[in-house]
């Protein structure tokens, strides 16, 4: 694939992830995620069973240049500290600005919040928003129990969500995300997004998707 120039299409790719518990004692720091940016976020996940590791397997199979950018994962705690996060989304803007991406591959939590942001996915979004522009596409991906915004739907072209839990379809998501990407620069595609929040809590200890009500709920779900 290649753009309008006639060089082959730069995907970036990134991985920053952590669900937080507001609950929680403990404070995260910036060291908590491990970070590691550039071809060491690639190194960390090509040929794991990750969404970014899905990503890496499908992009090395196309015709693309891939960019990665970061790989930062957070076991969960209580919020990231602020200078902390001003420092993760600040590599994070700077690798992504470096780039000069056609499109971006973003495997986020959906539940992740710092020390002045509730919403740190739709901000990571926001950076790379005004970096790329209106027009090129951003794909992220999702736990299934994410809590899904406003700002998210609005800045990313598509949102793609585990479909199992416990969570064993990590690696699939990543694909099927970095699949989505490809057809859309292809113009196969041009994805649509619609967004309404329901007033309810579903307690996740009875949300298994191989048992129970929830199972119905996705075999409908795939079905339509």
């Amino acid at each position: 694939m290649k753009t309008q120039t006639g060089s082959p299409a730069k995907i970036a790719t990134a991985s920053i992830l952590q669900e937080s518990n507001t609950f929680s004692p403990v404070k995260t720091s910036y060291e908590d995620f491990s970070p590691v940016y550039g071809q060491e976020a690639y190194l960390r996940h090509e040929g794991k069973l990750t969404e970014m590791g899905g990503f890496i397997d499908v992009l090395s199979h196309s015709k693309v240049t891939t960019v990665p950018l970061a790989a930062a994962w957070a076991i969960t705690a209580n919020r990231l500290i602020k200078s902390g996060y001003a420092e993760l989304s600040g590599n994070f803007r700077e690798q992504l600005h470096k780039a000069g991406a056609d499109g971006l591959l973003l495997a986020l939590h959906g539940a992740q919040t710092a020390d002045g942001e509730d919403d740190v996915e739709g901000h990571l979004l926001a950076i790379a928003r005004e970096i790329m522009g209106p027009d090129k596409p951003i794909i992220i991906t999702l736990d299934l129990h994410a809590n899904v915004t406003r700002r998210m739907v609005e800045l990313a072209d598509a949102i793609v969500g585990y479909q199992t839990y416990p969570h064993v379809d990590m690696f699939e998501t990543g694909q099927k995300a970095a699949r989505l990407l490809m057809r859309v620069l292809s113009g196969r595609v041009r994805p649509v997004l619609a967004f309404r929040k329901l007033p309810l809590i579903i307690p996740a200890e009875n949300g298994q998707t191989y048992r129970g009500p929830m199972r119905k709920l996705m075999q409908t779900a795939q079905r339509l």
